[in-house]
């Protein structure tokens, strides 16, 4: 016990001597979440619109208003004639172009069919399908409002064959915040403690400390504990900093239980030090050691869920996708954060979770020792 303290001592006083290192444990999980928390989002807001009102009639101009007045899409341009359009896209300026064609309103109050042609920058297809949606849904109840007043005008009522009364549970505002923040914690320890930890081991390696400690009467395990320790410890600061942070300033709920939530990042963390453990037993240096974590950190990052849905990928790829330790780690962050889940609930994937930080930590422990003997 006495010699693990010792190296934990020695692994700390290290981190202390070398401010860019701590600067890069401690400060830049922090950082990185206020700049991901504010950019990475699904929201499309001020998406930039055109619109080409060849009708120029009272109702093009409300429903321009109307469109203009979401927080959604954002009139930046009115065009003249059908040949700025290609121009204006190509060039960025504006996202969709909104064409009235000549008798719009005309058409309408003849109750006939009337077509609104709208072309949409595509190259962002996530933004583009979202703005689809919305253009849809405030045109419609336009013409709802446009047929109702046309009705009661004859004293008839308009009464819609079904009227959906959608409740969101868990996140009702809709914030983007409130599902990214909580897998931003797996994402920040998944890169910091496991490209440090990495880069430690193998900066031993190059040094030659670790053939010096093997002359002492320091035995593997005590050495392999005394190492990893500061980086458990490191850690789980940093997941402190982060949940306070996504709680306290982008408000996001933390309805689950405080103690799973830490049970549940320690038993994340074996995992990601397993992989740090074993990224370093097979490098030789520290440049190595940076690309082998990247190597094991980026299949976790994009085929956790985190950004992409694991359901929208293909057969193959979501199969893979159950031997990605983050997705387990993502379903119960955002299960404790949003849904307020317990063990009860979330015990097959902390067990999983579980499983795959003790095949991985034993393995790298096995390679390690291996090594050093």
């Amino acid at each position: 016990m006495f010699r693990i303290v010792a190296i934990f001592k020695k692994e700390i006083s290290q981190i202390r001597r070398n401010r860019l290192l701590m600067g890069i444990m401690l400060i830049a999980p922090v950082i990185q979440l206020f700049i991901l928390g504010y950019a990475a989002t699904f929201e499309v807001k001020n998406l930039p619109v055109a619109i080409l009102d060849e009708d120029n009639s009272s109702l093009t101009h409300e429903i321009s208003e109307s469109i203009n007045s979401t927080e959604t899409f954002n009139v930046v341009v009115n065009l003249k004639t059908l040949d700025e359009i290609d121009d204006i896209l190509k060039r960025g300026r504006a996202s969709m172009v909104i064409i009235f064609p000549a008798g719009f309103d005309k058409k309408l109050k003849r109750n006939e069919k009337v077509e609104l042609p709208v072309i949409i920058d595509g190259t962002d297809a996530n933004s583009a399908t979202i703005a689809m949606g919305f253009f849809s849904s405030i045109v419609m109840e336009k013409f709802i409002s446009i047929v109702d007043e046309r009705l009661r005008s004859q004293g008839l009522k308009f009464i819609p064959l079904c009227e959906p009364e959608i409740r969101i549970w868990f996140n009702p505002e809709m914030r983007s915040n409130s599902f990214i923040i909580p897998g931003l914690i797996g994402m920040i320890l998944i890169t910091v403690t496991l490209i440090m930890t990495s880069m430690s081991m193998v900066r031993e390696k190059e040094q030659g400390t670790i053939e010096q400690l093997l002359v002492t009467p320091v035995k593997s395990y005590e050495l392999l504990i005394g190492k990893i320790l500061p980086f458990i410890l490191i850690g789980l600061i940093d997941a402190t900093a982060v949940i306070l942070v996504g709680k306290f300033w982008f408000k996001v709920p933390l309805r689950g239980s405080i103690v799973l939530l830490f049970v549940s990042v320690f038993v994340f963390l074996l995992t990601t030090l397993g992989f740090g453990i074993f990224a370093s037993v097979i490098s030789r240096t520290q440049q190595q050691a940076l690309m082998t974590a990247y190597f094991f950190a980026m299949p976790n990052i994009i085929l956790s869920g985190f950004v992409f849905p694991v359901e929208s990928m293909p057969p193959v790829i979501r199969f893979i996708t159950n031997f990605v330790p983050l997705k387990y780690f993502l379903i119960i962050l955002r299960g404790i954060f949003l849904k307020g889940a317990g063990f009860d609930i979330l015990y097959s994937q902390i067990l999983i979770l579980l499983s795959f930080g003790v095949l991985i930590f034993g393995f790298s422990v096995s390679r390690f020792r291996k090594y050093i003997g």
